[in-house]
């Protein structure tokens, strides 16, 4: 499992957690499973209505077919889903550029073309381990198309139990914020998701996040900030609500 930091064009960074090499081949799998047995249904549809005399029609509308269900499925179903097929829809990855944009038709093709070297050719060892090995999560085909393939939910977000680790890291003084209480776990979390955010990219997009949450939470609350940094405040106010709940 890796990771890929994209600077927007506003030179703020957004970091996506890369899908691992067992996350698509699982995804990989479904499509082929759902090609297959959509292939098998077509050829018995056909097979019970055709005759004798139409059965080598019948098997070059088979070639035809397995042709375009193989070749053109998967492709179809990127461009029309926005780079996911059903089983990257089922794993919750989707393929996008490097650069943070949307992958075009002309990737999509060009990733295809390449898994007759990445994936076919070796049963996908070759895939994989190019996957595994690449920072950003690339296989063959992603290098020359300029993609990879991210998580949707990353798995790295903020969790519970970090949070309730706050309880036995957080010094035993006093409670500052009593009106820590009136918040929720999510919202708890929100804030150590922002934290963790501004303690990873400072710059000036996430101190804004900081100060516009601080000014939030003193305006629903009614709080007097007595720290002189947003920062501060923050973390004081999320250690009160641990102490407070927990």
């Amino acid at each position: 499992m890796g990771n890929i930091e994209i600077k927007t064009s506003q030179n703020v960074s957004i970091e996506f957690e890369t899908a691992t090499a067992l996350e698509r081949t699982i995804a990989f799998l479904i499509d082929f499973a759902i090609m297959v047995t959509t292939f098998f249904i077509l050829v018995g549809v056909m097979a019970a209505n055709a005759s004798g005399s139409s059965l080598s029609f019948l098997m070059i509308l088979v070639y035809v077919l397995l042709i375009f269900i193989f070749f053109g499925s998967i492709i179809i179903q990127e461009i029309l889903l926005g780079g996911r097929s059903v089983g990257k829809i089922a794993l919750g990855i989707k393929i996008i550029k490097t650069n943070g944009r949307e992958a075009t038709p002309n990737d999509f093709f060009i990733r295809w073309g390449f898994k007759l070297i990445d994936v076919t050719m070796s049963w996908g060892f070759f895939a994989m381990f190019v996957i595994s090995s690449s920072k950003r999560g690339q296989r063959l085909g992603d290098v020359v198309a300029n993609t990879t393939v991210i998580k949707l939910k990353p798995s790295n977000k903020v969790s519970l139990a970090e949070l309730l680790k706050m309880h036995t890291e957080a010094p035993d003084v006093g409670i500052t914020y009593p009106q820590a209480i009136r918040i929720n776990d999510e919202y708890a979390l929100a804030i150590k998701h922002v934290i963790d955010r501004y303690g990873k990219y400072k710059n000036e997009t996430t101190s804004q996040i900081i100060k516009d949450l601080a000014e939030k939470l003193k305006l629903e609350l009614q709080i007097e900030i007595k720290e002189k940094s947003y920062l501060q405040f923050l973390k004081n106010f999320l250690a009160d609500y641990v102490r407070l709940t927990r």
